[in-house]
């Protein structure tokens, strides 16, 4: 429509070191140094997914995660610091990354 502007959906950011990277405008990090990174571990013998779906439990209330991480920020926390935002982290983009459930959560 005529004056409407076209609102893209957030995405996920990949970080990067590179020499003069930087994150991109309407962009949050949340990697482990944020209080929105994944507490669940991924190294061996664990994997990737194994952390994603822990992390997916520990918001949704997992007994177990909960006592192991503390509790999780909660819906109406991430809603509020990341609706409409960019989530940035370190994982491959074609991977599964618990900023794919946080921009799931802060959009819906």
């Amino acid at each position: 429509a005529r004056g409407r502007r076209a609102v893209s959906e957030p995405v996920r950011v990949r970080l990067s070191r590179a020499k003069g990277w930087r994150m991109p405008p309407n962009t949050v990090k949340v990697d482990r140094s944020t209080i929105w990174g994944n507490p669940c571990s991924h190294l061996p013998p664990l994997d990737r997914l194994y952390a994603v779906r822990a992390y997916d439990g520990w918001l949704g209330g997992c007994r177990i995660a909960r006592a192991l991480y503390g509790p999780p920020p909660t819906v109406d926390a991430i809603r509020a610091a990341l609706r409409g935002k960019n989530l940035a982290c370190w994982c491959q983009l074609d991977a599964s990354c618990h900023a794919d459930i946080l921009l799931e959560l802060a959009n819906a």
